[in-house]
């Protein structure tokens, strides 16, 4: 079962979720986003109010996954070290967006280039262990596509008998 999660963050329309669920297993919260090169703090403001909405709605199921993936135009952030490069001219807004990701517990797991010489499209989520396998590929615009597959696991019938689910997704 699949089911649009409507954010008061997301009137903007820079961040879309989901939330996919099936029969005895955990949901999984799926979100798109989308952060203009030019933006200053607006975007920030309202990805900080829906990881808000969304640690919410997640607290009354602690195993709920999280993924968060999208364009967030985030070229100054050294991903392995959680810091802005040297030359960042916007430390402050990056060094935000570190934070932002930080308390929502969201592992950053796309380390390749998505646009040229930089890594502007992110791949996080809180659950980095179900992630099998990531990288990029090439895009239908002026950014590489991300492809990861996801597995977990779910329970079937009333024996607990656990089997692998694998989902292979481009964003």
């Amino acid at each position: 079962m699949a089911d649009e999660v409507v954010l008061k963050a997301g009137e903007s329309g820079e961040i879309v979720c989901t939330r996919l669920a099936l029969a005895k297993t955990s949901p999984l919260y799926v979100c798109a986003y989308y952060r203009p090169p030019r933006d200053n703090t607006e975007s920030l403001d309202n990805l900080q109010a829906a990881m808000d909405e969304l640690a919410e709605l997640m607290n009354t199921n602690t195993k709920s996954s999280l993924v968060v993936a999208g364009d967030f135009n985030a070229r100054d952030i050294d991903w392995d070290v959680l810091l802005p490069t040297a030359d960042c001219n916007k430390k402050t807004l990056c060094n935000r967006l570190i934070s932002i990701l930080g308390e929502a517990e969201l592992h950053h797991l796309q380390r390749e280039n998505t646009r040229q010489d930089a890594l502007l499209d992110l791949y996080g989520t809180n659950k980095p262990s179900l992630v099998k396998a990531i990288d990029t590929i090439p895009g239908i615009s002026d950014h590489d596509g991300i492809i990861f597959v996801e597995c977990g696991h779910v329970s079937k019938g009333s024996d607990k008998q656990e089997t692998t689910k694998e989902n292979s997704s481009v964003v």
